[in-house]
């Protein structure tokens, strides 16, 4: 999904988003009325640009799969409600809302299980 592609588009309150997902480019969901959204698990999916999620003013939920491994500082921005960041334990996703939760946007983790990396260094310390 390039650039820009739903921006300004309030009346969007759902998506479904397919598992061919490439790139959620810069802007994507900015200003749109979504809701929650779940990115879906894809090989060829692996980050999430600056401002997909800029001033979404309905936004409470964002499901992002481990296969997402870099989330940019600004993917989610200037947004009024807190958003639950649900994924799994030990993945980006639960990194970035521990880095960059604060004044201007509020996020909350809600665990999904553990990782498949996070799974790994645990069975790596039992040895």
């Amino acid at each position: 999904m390039g650039t820009i592609v739903f921006i300004l588009c309030s009346s969007l309150e759902s998506i479904e988003l397919p598992d061919s997902l490439k790139t959620l480019g810069i802007y994507t969901f900015s200003a749109t009325g979504l809701k929650s959204v779940t990115i879906p698990e894809s090989e060829t999916l692996t980050s999430i640009e600056n401002y997909v999620f800029y001033q979404c003013q309905s936004l409470t939920e964002i499901t992002i799969p481990d296969t997402v491994t870099d989330i940019s500082e600004f993917a989610i921005y200037d947004c009024p409600n807190t958003i639950t960041i649900k994924a799994s334990e030990g993945s980006a996703a639960e990194t970035y809302v521990e880095e960059y939760t604060g004044e201007e946007d509020q996020l909350v983790f809600e665990s999904t299980g553990t990782s498949d990396s996070a799974d790994d260094a645990q069975a790596d310390e039992e040895e």
